[in-house]
Order: C-alpha cells, then sequence, then structure tokens
C-alpha cells in the first residue's frame, strides 16, 4: 500500500503523487481511494487502493534508474517502417504497459521519426502524451525541471 506523499506514476498519464487516502461508501461498502494530483496538467484521480496493482500503479523509478533511461536515449534505433494503424497500436500497447522503458522507447521512436519523416496528427498526439509521461517521471526522480529533462532527452539525437 502506498503512503501519502508518495511519488507514483499512473500508466496513461504519468507521475503524480498520493495526496491522501480516502474512504467512500459506495453500496453499502466502504472503499479505500487513493487521491493522486498528477504533476501534468491539472489532473486529481481517485484510484481505488484494492485495484491499484491491476491498474499498475508503481512508485517512480529512482534517480539512477532515470540517469538510464536518459543515457538510453544515446542508443536509439528508428523502427521498421509499418502501418501507421499498426505503430499506433503497439505504441499505446506499450505506454499501458506502464514501464518507463516502454515509454522511453515510444518517445525515441517517435522523435526519430519526427526528424526522418515529420509526424502525422496521431503520432503528433502520442507525442504529446508520450512526452508527457516520461518527462513527468524522470523530472520527479531527478528533482529537475521538465523542460531541462526533455532538453537532455533531445540532445541524443
Amino acid at each position: 500500500m502506498f503512503k501519502v506523499g508518495e511519488k507514483i506514476v499512473y500508466p496513461m498519464h504519468g507521475a503524480g503523487i498520493i495526496e491522501s487516502i480516502e474512504g467512500r461508501e459506495i453500496n453499502g461498502k466502504n472503499i479505500l481511494y487513493y487521491r493522486v494530483k498528477i504533476f501534468s496538467g491539472n489532473i486529481t484521480l481517485m484510484i481505488p487502493v484494492e485495484n491499484s496493482s491491476g491498474v499498475q500503479l508503481r512508485p517512480i523509478v529512482s534517480r539512477e534508474h532515470a540517469r538510464q533511461i536518459i543515457d538510453s536515449f544515446d542508443n536509439a534505433k528508428e523502427d521498421i517502417d509499418i502501418p501507421w494503424n499498426k505503430r499506433y497500436k503497439e505504441n499505446v500497447d506499450k505506454l499501458k504497459s506502464g514501464t518507463v522503458e516502454n515509454v522511453a522507447e515510444v518517445l525515441s521512436g517517435l522523435i526519430i521519426r519526427e526528424k526522418k519523416h515529420g509526424l502525422s496528427t496521431s503520432d503528433r498526439k502520442m507525442f504529446i502524451l508520450t512526452k508527457s509521461i516520461l518527462c513527468s517521471e524522470l523530472n520527479a526522480a531527478l528533482k529537475t525541471d521538465t523542460s531541462e529533462v526533455f532538453e537532455e532527452i533531445l540532445s541524443k539525437f
């Protein structure tokens, strides 16, 4: 169980902080919820405590792991050119997995694609979401500014 004040990652939303743990009565049953403030945007989520592993809520990565993720962009490779709909589905599946490595892989592929071919509207939306998710976590782990983290990532390309 997470504690109030703990920094976490919620897949497809990014990093946030547990603001409180609250009980709510629903259909006569008392259910505990995490109240999570997501760092990027102005979003507060209520996540059932007993369902938190099912939605892959996890702690943010360590400072060392965050540095390894940023350094991994040195070895970025272009994906094989596949149809946009298949690429989009694969990217969504990677983001839903919740692992920082998969999110970094999606962002890397989109940065390379943007530099070589430009991005379609759907790729552009995916790029913005992925950048937000990854940078919010790396920023929280490294205690830096989100734009600083992204600039460092871009410098690898």
